[in-house]
């Protein structure tokens, strides 16, 4: 193992963090994604692997909230998770989602014939998402840019 991979296991573990319930974030103090996330992911972890935790609270997912996500160059395939904060579905869910009572849809896009997607409704669908903290995961075939928002001020986080 090198000195950095060392360091984003070693690092989190002394980073600050604030529940802000009004508005259910967790800020995490850091100038760093990767810390950002590993901390959250050992927190996830932590809370999910707790059976006196989870009676309390249940599971949790712990999402950033994205600025924004750009898809670069062509994209064939593209494939991302939404989850929804505490199983609840918000107004705006699709009908199978709150028809179901499901809390989480994996959405996966194919080019046809292998052809790139249009990029503009894919990246306006999955800002939405992601400015809300619902963006799980995302993979493509191709790249993509995010840009995790970043609060200087606990008075700036507000609904």
């Amino acid at each position: 193992m090198d000195t950095d991979e060392f360091l984003n296991i070693k690092e989190p573990l002394k980073l600050v963090s604030i529940y802000n319930p009004s508005t259910e974030h967790l800020l995490v103090k850091t100038n760093r994604a990767d810390l950002a996330s590993n901390y959250t992911e050992a927190l996830t972890r932590i809370i999910n692997e707790n059976k006196s935790i989870i009676r309390q609270i249940g599971k949790v997912n712990i999402n950033p909230i994205y600025e924004s996500v750009h898809l670069d160059g062509d994209i064939t395939e593209i494939s991302f998770v939404i989850v929804y904060p505490n199983g609840n579905p918000p107004l705006d869910r699709h009908n199978i989602l709150r028809d179901s009572f499901a809390k989480e849809e994996e959405v996966k896009l194919i080019g046809t014939d292998e052809m790139p997607l249009r990029k503009e409704p894919i990246e306006e669908y999955i800002n939405e998402k992601g400015k809300k903290g619902y963006l799980k995961n995302i993979f493509t075939k191709g790249a993509f840019r995010t840009k995790i928002k970043q609060i200087n001020n606990l008075n700036a986080d507000k609904r």
